[in-house]
């Protein structure tokens, strides 16, 4: 391919950037180029997303293969960029893209821009309108006028007449008043969100270096780490998704859109040709389909948006394109078809609903006219189909359509318009009619109807329903976020307090062991050594008369037995505390982890955001238990080895008997003459001696361990309760920031509300235009207030003002919700 050709498909795929193929950025395209039928083809390729299209890649490549001056590429995009008047962030990220793969110098890319938006201000977006349609459409306006009946055909030219042109002007021109609220309001919550994220940043920092500082919690610190992730995760994508929704309606602002939805094959892209007077020679021919993306046509100030088929098998990507408009769109036109009516496909106006879209369902009723007996009988009376009293009629359609909607829309806030489409087609598409066969087909169409209603709906109500798109949808993009945060808080907040409450009930558990396990400590050390006083006698029988009685007894079997006895008891005892204190560590956490996973799963019935679920499973592990109990086994160890210096009450009594054994010999050798009796005296002193010394020790010992125990095992539930309490104090502090964001997004959403509803009551006519933007946040005309029930659809609004029945029933179906105005 030449450098052309390349470029043209290049551009194709710049088109398709923002999802959307945009009848200004073709015809500029066209006009750049003469693509041959091949390159058309390609182009098609590109537009239906079609596996065999020619790639970006090879494009680049074929681009750096051909050594050209590149700067008429970028001057062509950027000319494709400003088609629209809106400069959208995808379309941007793909030319500075295609820059850096081609190596193009920022500063000349920069230039290009620069000169493309100077001469795009200078009226190169101006509004073509060519010589006989401006005639015509102020002679049709002059007869709309004069005439007393007001029943020209112009108002069936939707897209044609100044009069219509002027009103949607007008429309437009109070649409910016709109955007400078949004700007201003959205910009402020903006700002507070930046804050918020700048203090998460921070707090990241400071708990990586905490983790960094203390091993044994560092773990529990990763559980905070991911609770700030989350959070700052959620402002980024709420100051995203804000920007994206002012981004959508700035692109809507100079013009009224009405968007074409509905599944696959239900008669969109023909409405679309039809109302537009595109060349409808591609009309149900098969051809490669161009529809994949959004696409648009402009005429005036009027956009209408061809969207994907919604609810195709694996048209997933289809479905969620077409959603993509809803917020752009003024008006939705929901088509369906006689043929296949199904409760499913109108599963879709829920997301309409919540966005209170004003909608019209179009039921598309399909007849094969190219039957000879059937063309003949439609011809003769063109809307006996629609008109038609008799057992067969479209009546049944009708009311299968109500059932269908249900619950899932306002049905009296709905205007239900039956089509014959390709009848339709016949009258744009088949040169072979006659002039009175192809006026049978227009008429019997019924798009004469369609185009009246649309039209004086947006003659009647076209303001309000812009303010509504532009006000009311930030109203919901500020309410999803607040319920996306609340959701978030109310989880955030539970596992808190759930993690505050295992740690007391942990403290209590451990208080509780603490004085059993002394208890038996207690009693342990008493029978080691009572059993040592019971070892005196014996041993004194056999060892009374010799020198080396310190040595015997140090080595004597019987004490070694009892002193190490006493040293695997005391360890046994404080090793099955460690253990009840991990396994109830471990308890409390797997509690901890079923109760999150039971709220994640009423979150999910509920519609709503799980945030915590990879760290749960990693408390689920035993990670933090395991990080304490290496700690308090470290603590534990320490306690035993005291143990081992000072539990040998032999040894330390062996010493005071040496200090005083030759002072009782030389006694009793001079105070009795029998040997018998001086044995036994020698016994008994040397008995109540150890045993002396044996109680002295006993007291002592048992003083010193218990104590050391008891520090020890504080020094435990201090460990677990400071780790606990890291986690709980951090999320409390993350849980009141994330209540401030919350109390200023409903300030926010308040001032929306209260925004739309003054909008309300001037097209009621209860007061004039005000400039809203005036205002600051807190203070909009507070002699109104309002409050809005999403879950009800409905919005009270406190005024002094007095509303007749009719004018609150228009209300009611204008919004799509149950006003109540209060005095």
């Amino acid at each position: 391919m030449n450098f052309d050709e390349l470029s043209y498909l290049l551009i194709s795929y710049l088109i398709v950037a923002d999802g959307e193929i945009n009848d200004k950025e073709l015809r500029i395209n066209d006009k750049i180029f003469t693509p041959s039928e091949t390159l058309k083809i390609e182009q098609a390729k590109i537009f239906a997303d079609s596996d065999d299209k020619t790639t970006i890649k090879d494009l680049i490549n074929e681009l750096k293969q051909s050594n050209c001056d590149l700067k008429p590429l970028f001057n062509n995009l950027y000319q494709i960029i400003y088609a629209d008047g809106y400069y959208d962030t995808r379309e941007k990220a793909f030319v500075l893209d295609i820059a850096n793969q081609l190596d193009y110098s920022k500063d000349e890319l920069a230039i290009i821009e620069n000169d493309t938006l100077a001469n795009h201000s200078n009226g190169c977006n101006r509004k073509e309108i060519l010589w006989h349609e401006s005639l015509r459409s102020i002679f049709n306006a002059l007869i709309y006028e004069l005439k007393e009946d007001k029943n020209s055909d112009d108002k069936y030219e939707l897209l044609s007449g100044l009069h219509f042109v002027k009103k949607i002007e007008s429309i437009t021109s109070g649409a910016h008043d709109d955007l400078l609220i949004i700007d201003k309001y959205m910009n402020q919550y903006n700002t507070t969100l930046s804050n918020y994220y700048d203090q998460y940043k921070s707090r990241l920092e400071h708990i990586k270096n905490k983790k960094k500082e203390d091993e044994n919690t560092a773990i529990l610190f990763e559980y905070l780490d991911h609770l700030n992730i989350i959070l700052k995760d959620n402002i980024i994508s709420s100051l995203e998704s804000n920007l994206e929704i002012i981004n959508k309606k700035r692109r809507t602002i100079n013009y009224f859109t009405i968007a074409f939805m509905g599944r696959t094959k239900s008669g969109k892209s023909t409405l679309h040709k039809v109302i537009t007077h595109e060349d409808a020679d591609d009309i149900g021919s098969g051809k490669l389909r161009t529809t994949r993306y959004n696409r648009s046509w402009y005429w005036e100030n009027i956009r209408i948006v061809d969207t994907p088929g919604i609810g195709a098998p694996g048209g997933k990507n289809d479905t969620e394109t077409a959603r993509t408009i809803v917020d752009e769109a003024d008006i939705i036109c929901y088509i369906v078809t006689n043929d296949s009516i199904q409760e499913t496909e109108f599963d879709f106006l829920i997301n309409l609903k919540e966005k209170n879209k004003p909608l019209f369902i179009i039921l598309n009723v399909k007849e094969n006219l190219d039957h000879p007996t059937r063309k003949e009988r439609f011809l003769n009376n063109p809307l006996h189909w629609k008109n038609n009293k008799e057992e067969k009629n479209i009546q049944g359609h009708l009311d299968r359509i109500k059932e269908c909607v249900g619950d899932n829309y306002n049905f009296d806030a709905i205007e239900i318009i039956p089509l014959q489409l390709l009848a339709a087609k016949k009258y744009y598409s088949d040169l072979s009619l006659s002039e009175n066969d192809r006026q049978a087909f227009f008429e019997g169409s019924n798009i004469k109807e369609f185009i009246y209603k649309i039209k004086q709906s947006v003659y009647k109500t076209g303001g309000l329903k812009k303010s509504q798109n532009i006000i009311d949808g930030c109203t919901y993009q500020i309410k999803t976020i607040r319920e996306e945060l609340q959701s978030s808080y109310d989880s955030i907040y539970h596992q808190s307090y759930s993690l505050m409450k295992k740690r007391d009930e942990i403290k209590q558990f451990i208080n509780k062991e603490k004085e059993k396990s002394k208890i038996l400590i207690q009693e342990t050390i008493k029978n080691s050594y009572q059993k040592q006083r019971n070892n005196v006698k014996p041993f004194t029988e056999r060892h009374f008369e010799k020198k080396d009685i310190q040595t015997l007894w140090n080595n004597d079997v019987e004490n070694i037995r009892i002193n190490g006895s006493l040293k695997l008891s005391i360890n046994n005892i404080t090793s099955d505390l460690l253990n009840s204190i991990n396994a109830r560590v471990n308890e409390c956490l797997d509690d901890f982890y079923f109760e999150t996973e039971q709220r994640k799963i009423i979150n999910q019935i509920n519609g709503k955001k799980n945030t915590n679920s990879k760290f749960y499973a990693k408390l689920a592990l035993g990670g933090i238990a395991t990080g304490l109990s290496l700690a308090a086994k470290v603590i534990g160890i320490k306690a035993v080895a005291a143990l081992a210096i000072t539990a040998n009450p032999v040894v330390l009594g062996t010493l005071i008997i040496i200090g005083v054994g030759a002072a009782l010999t030389y006694a009793v050798n001079k105070l009795f003459k029998s040997k018998e009796e001086k044995d036994n005296i020698l016994k008994k002193k040397i008995a109540e001696s150890l045993i002396s010394n044996i109680d002295k020790i006993e007291k002592e010992q048992l003083s010193t361990i218990i104590n050391s125990f008891s520090e020890n095992i504080s020094n435990i539930s201090g460990i677990i309760n400071d780790s606990f309490s890291s986690i709980t104090n951090e999320s409390i502090q993350i849980i009141n920031d994330l209540n401030r964001i919350i109390e200023r997004s409903k300030d926010t959403e308040k001032a929306f509300n209260k925004a739309f509803a003054i909008r309300i009551l001037e097209f009621l006519n209860k007061q004039k235009r005000t400039n809203l933007a005036e205002y600051d946040l807190d203070n909009i005309m507070t002699d109104i207030s309002v409050c809005r029930k999403w879950e009800k659809g409905s919005m009270d609004i406190r005024c002094p003002h007095s509303f007749s029945e009719e004018e609150i029933e228009l209300a009611n179906i204008l919004t799509q919700m149950t006003i109540k105005f209060i005095k």
